[in-house]
């Protein structure tokens, strides 16, 4: 790209100093001519105004001096040189200003001008001036050696120009060339480098963008099959329990496994919602009892193998809310399965008003390193415990609602809440 810059930038200033040049070249030729004869006119009517009325008497001329290179000869009007320089007989430039009509041309190498001197009416002689050509070419080479120089330092500017012009240009397009060949191996993050060109940032800008999206709806499909493999799991093996159960028996009843399927379809939908980057939609308002009910059947079973107790509390003024009731299950879920897996003794769910929202309260009697609190709720970072995926989803989840999940509590308990806006606070 440089060089074709700097190739095109050199081919017009060439083409550019040509169409100008040759007229000027011209132009100064003509210049120069039109000086030397203004020049040999002037030296012939100096000459001509020297000679007095005495020399139609016979008194001899007296011409003025003049310049080295011009000789000015005086011719008798039988075509002789009587004065001065010349050659000894006029040749047809003189034999026209006999005639009485000045006369120039340009004949064996040199300018030539005559003019008649008159005593009254009469021609009674001519001034001849002339000069070698040479001199007139000599001005005016050294004329187009100073514009072919100038041409040569306006093409050396012009590529010197086009040079930085390039590199100016090249570097952003580049950018943009390793932003998009990086994008393509798979690197989200790269992006392209503004310039002070609106063309190149556009496409910069345009580039960037679509970097950015992919990089997005990539970091939602890994999200979306972490936050399956995490959360499908538990109800996965409920349901495989409930369904091993219900084939051990004479008349098998389904209707827990059907409630279990509908979890899992619920949860698989918010999963899909947070995919995409739309966040599950508050349901109706209503209260938690049903969902904590639902908690207590679900985890019975595992806390017991555990030798763990569940003990779950509602408040008789905890307000109602405005949320998705399958989404306020998940958070739970989350919390008491890493309460079951990293925490020890007894594992609390506490429902309470706190104040504009209502808070749900999730704890053990185990105590969390203070050490882990910085990063506890960031995807992928697990500590010395285990803590990731789980909490990342139900912050996640949280504030698709419009609430917060925080850890409130680390010793001698750990505790983490759930505040999820109340019903009239909306």
């Amino acid at each position: 790209m440089r060089h074709s810059i700097v190739s095109v930038a050199m081919k017009v200033a060439v083409v550019a100093i040509i169409l100008f040049a040759l007229p000027l070249a011209a132009a100064v030729y003509l210049i120069f001519l039109s000086n030397e004869r203004a020049e040999l006119e002037r030296t012939a009517v100096v000459a001509a105004a020297s000679i007095g009325p005495s020399y139609v008497d016979g008194d001899p001329a007296d011409l003025p001096a003049t310049e080295n290179d011009i000789a000015v000869g005086l011719y008798s009007p039988a075509g002789k040189l009587v004065a001065g320089r010349g050659p000894a007989r006029g040749a047809r430039q003189v034999q026209r200003a006999l005639a009485g009509q000045p006369y120039q041309s340009i004949e064996a190498g040199q300018i030539i001008g005559t003019i008649p001197v008159f005593s009254g009416e009469r021609v009674i002689a001519v001034v001849r001036s002339a000069t070698p050509l040479w001199t007139l070419w000599r001005l005016v080479l050294i004329t187009w050696a100073a514009m072919v120089a100038l041409a040569v330092a306006a093409v050396a500017s012009a590529v010197f120009v086009a040079r930085r012009q390039a590199t100016l240009l090249a570097g952003p397009l580049q950018s943009v060339a390793s932003a998009a060949q990086a994008l393509g191996e798979g690197d989200f993050s790269a992006r392209a480098a503004g310039s002070d060109v609106p063309e190149i940032d556009q496409t910069a800008q345009a580039l960037n963008v679509t970097a950015q999206r992919l990089g997005t709806l990539v970091e939602r499909e890994r999200a979306f099959s972490a936050n399956a493999s995490h959360q499908l799991r538990t109800p996965l093996t409920a349901l495989r329990l409930e369904l091993e159960a219900a084939l051990d028996r004479p008349s098998p009843d389904l209707h827990a496994a059907m409630g279990l399927a509908d979890d899992l379809e619920a949860t698989i939908t918010d999963l899909l919602l947070l995919a995409r980057g739309d966040g599950p939609t508050p349901g109706t308002g209503g209260s938690v009892d049903d969902q904590f009910d639902a908690l207590r059947t679900r985890w019975h079973g595992a806390m017991a193998a555990a030798g763990r107790p569940l003990r779950i509390t509602t408040e008789a003024e905890a307000p109602r809310v405005f949320a998705s009731p399958a989404v306020i299950g998940q958070i739970v879920d989350v919390l008491v399965d890493n309460a079951l897996r990293h925490g020890a003794g007894a594992v609390t769910v506490a429902a309470r008003d706190a104040g504009g929202a209502l808070a749900i309260d999730v704890g053990d009697e185990g105590a969390l390193a203070t050490t882990e609190t910085t990063d506890i709720f960031e995807r992928g970072i697990s500590g010395n415990n285990g803590h990731g995926i789980g909490l990342a989803l139900a912050r996640e989840l949280a504030q698709s609602q419009g609430g917060r999940l925080l850890l409130t509590r680390t010793s001698p308990a750990t505790v983490f809440t759930l505040l999820i806006p109340a019903e009239a606070s909306l």
